[in-house]
């Protein structure tokens, strides 16, 4: 497969990829520098812990939501015009999840 640079920012990189054998397909790859989202988690938790209805719980990269998407750590329900619904439960559990502790941006719900 040839590599085109798709679009790039300061945190990341898109591939397009066109397969020879198939000529109407393409794949994009998407390469992400976690280290920036880790920091910010990182600063969220030793700041005075939000309060009320709505707060920053986690933030999870896309390249790292997709990959608990691929290996069924985590469920959703795709939404028309893109996005992905999930249950506050299911956040919930992932919030509480001692491999993902390093993306909470504070101690407790």
């Amino acid at each position: 497969m040839s590599k085109v640079l798709f679009n790039q920012n300061a945190h990341s990189r898109t591939w397009w990829h066109v397969n020879p054998d198939k000529p109407g397909e393409v794949t994009l790859e998407k390469e992400f520098d976690r280290a920036p989202v880790l920091e910010h988690c990182a600063a969220m938790r030793n700041e005075v812990q939000q309060t009320g209805e709505l707060r920053k719980a986690m933030s999870i990269p896309t390249s790292v939501f997709f990959k608990l998407l691929q290996e069924g750590k985590v469920s959703g329900q795709w939404m028309e015009g893109g996005g992905i619904a999930i249950d506050k439960s299911e956040l919930q559990r992932l919030f509480n999840d001692p491999e993902l502790a390093y993306l909470r941006c504070m101690d407790k719900l």
